[in-house]
This record gives structure tokens, C-alpha cells and sequence, in this order.
């Protein structure tokens, strides 16, 4: 790992700052790398108990199937009842929301034609029908007859 002093005395100036801290950066540039950095250094420098750092890759298979709701849910029962919480959220943009689903289907009925619509998925979630437009897994597409 290579440390990078700049950016995370940068951020840890802010760390109890009340605002949001965003790291954003063009894919495999480091931003990962610098939170794991700030986390340490939090438990090292400040003395933050390590149970007052929250850490949550969304990209992980065990965050797979949650939706906006049920992820604020979750995250509310990890803060802690006492004391400052630390939460580093990584990979957010990979929350499965029900608007955003909402807001996609509604550009593909945008679309005039008379061709059926369907969102294919690799994942398991059970999707159903947005007025008319189907929502299967692509291999039961590409297997299918009917299609």
C-alpha cells in the first residue's frame, strides 16, 4: 500500500467537522486505499475504539440484495449509542434503489416501438412488471423459446 500523506492529512483535518467528506476519483486511482489510511490513522493517532469505526464495501456479495431502505436500516443499528461514530461508506454507488429502477423503466417506455421491453438481470433480485416492461434474469432470456 502506498501512503499517501497528502490526502489523508487533508481529510483528517476534517474528520469531526460535521459535513460529509466525498472522496471522488477516476476507477482504481486509490480511494479505497485512502480510506483504509484514515481508518487507521483514526485508531492510531486519535484513539478511536475500534467499534466507533463503521466500514461498508457496497460492492460486497453480502450487501447484494439490499435496497436504499433497508441499507439506511442496517446502517442506523451499527452507529454507536454513545460517542462519535465513524462511517466510511465505499462503493455506495452499487445501493439498489427502488426510484432509480423506477426512473430507468420510465425511459425505456419512452421509447415508441412495438417491440416488447425487458430488463435483463445477473442477480437474483425477483423483479416483476413496470407497466408492461419485464424484468428477468438474462439467462432465462437467452434460454427461452419465446423470445
Amino acid at each position: 500500500m502506498f501512503y499517501r500523506p497528502l490526502y489523508v492529512d487533508r481529510i483528517m483535518a476534517y474528520a469531526d467537522t460535521p459535513f460529509v467528506k466525498i472522496l471522488t476519483g477516476v476507477r482504481r486511482c486509490g480511494k479505497s486505499t485512502i480510506l483504509k489510511m484514515i481508518m487507521e490513522k483514526l485508531q492510531q493517532e486519535r484513539d478511536v475504539p475500534a467499534d466507533h469505526i463503521v466500514s461498508i464495501r457496497f460492492d460486497s456479495m453480502e450487501y447484494d440484495d439490499m435496497t436504499a431502505k433497508e441499507m439506511y436500516v442496517f446502517l442506523k443499528g451499527q452507529l454507536c449509542p454513545e460517542g462519535r461514530t465513524y462511517l466510511f461508506l465505499d462503493e455506495v454507488q452499487e445501493i439498489r434503489s427502488e426510484k432509480m429502477e423506477r426512473r430507468e423503466y420510465e425511459r425505456l417506455l419512452e421509447i415508441h416501438d412495438n417491440y416488447p421491453k425487458y430488463v435483463l438481470r445477473t442477480d437474483e433480485f425477483a423483479g416483476g412488471n413496470y407497466q408492461g416492461i419485464r424484468s428477468m434474469h438474462v439467462a432465462d432470456f437467452l434460454l427461452s423459446r419465446d423470445y
